[in-house]
């Protein structure tokens, strides 16, 4: 069974939506109507933060509490 979370994507000022959904150790990225991608992960910064590749390059991704209801904010910084 596939466990899903939605983010909201702040890339330089510039909101897009995504779906992350997990299975075991598979993870697959759906950003805004786009196919989903299986991506490769892991946490760090202690879980605040995730490197994931993705569309062949690879991104740190920060993750913050958005307030409303629960919602993250997901902050990619590609290097």
């Amino acid at each position: 069974m596939w466990m899903k979370k939605r983010y909201v994507l702040d890339i330089e000022g510039e909101q897009h939506h995504a779906v992350v959904a997990r299975r075991g150790d598979e993870i697959e990225l759906q950003v805004d109507d786009g196919d989903p991608r299986t991506v490769n992960h892991r946490p760090v910064l202690g879980g605040r933060a995730l490197s994931v590749r993705y569309g062949g390059r690879l991104h740190l991704v920060h993750l913050s509490g958005g307030g409303n209801g629960g919602r993250v904010t997901a902050t990619p910084v590609s290097y």
